[in-house]
């Protein structure tokens, strides 16, 4: 029989929880928020050499790895909020481009819930098979928007971009240390997040104090 939409959601919530629940932004907030948030992202599969965002795209969206790996190809650096933090391995290529390797677990393009003007300056395929969750600007407001203390929040986190009083920085995935059994990890196996995200959330609330 077909599930219920409360059951979609709570599902779909499930599926996610390990990695999009880590994104600072999503820290905290009402189950309700989250579970509608969960049911509003697309699935994409993608096999390996499959172009996955490009340069000079209008960023739109957040990505996250659910499962696989995938590869970014940047010029001479990534603008703040479109990609992984700049201590994630990265390599030079052979045409002198920088490669920086996204691992299950990280997103790229936060940068897309707060401006609507961001051009994306790398290009992304994927290098194994993957599995990714992706989130539209467009419908994380249609949900934020249902919620009036939520969405005063971001009003006010975004007002802190603009202004220089937070940076972007805070929302990017940066990788665990002693990250060595990805899978394992990615399953359910966490035990080197809980040290990670409580300095990320640290370091992400004591700038956003007062939001």
């Amino acid at each position: 029989s077909k599930l219920s939409p409360a059951v979609q959601r709570e599902v779909s919530l499930e599926l996610l929880r390990s990695t999009v629940l880590n994104f600072p932004l999503f820290r905290d907030v009402l189950h309700s928020f989250l579970a509608e948030l969960a049911q509003a992202h697309s699935w994409v599969k993608c096999l390996p050499g499959d172009l996955v965002v490009e340069e000079g795209q209008l960023m739109q969206e957040v990505v996250f790895v659910i499962r696989g790996r995938l590869l970014m190809q940047c010029g001479l650096g990534i603008q703040e909020g479109e990609g992984p933090s700049p201590s994630d391995e990265e390599f030079q290529n052979l045409h002198g481009t920088r490669d920086v390797e996204i691992s299950a677990g990280a997103w790229f393009s936060e940068a897309a819930l707060f401006f609507d003007d961001r051009v994306r300056t790398a290009t992304v395929f994927a290098a194994t098979e993957s599995e990714l969750a992706v989130l539209s600007s467009g419908e994380y407001f249609r949900i934020v928007r249902k919620y009036p203390r939520l969405l005063k929040r971001h009003r006010s986190i975004e007002q802190a971009l603009r202004t220089g009083d937070v940076s972007l920085e805070e929302m990017a995935y940066t990788k665990p240390p002693d990250d060595t059994d990805q899978e394992s990890w990615h399953f359910g196996t966490w035990s080197c997040w809980p040290n990670h995200w409580c300095h990320a959330r640290r370091q992400f609330g004591t700038n956003l104090a007062s939001f």
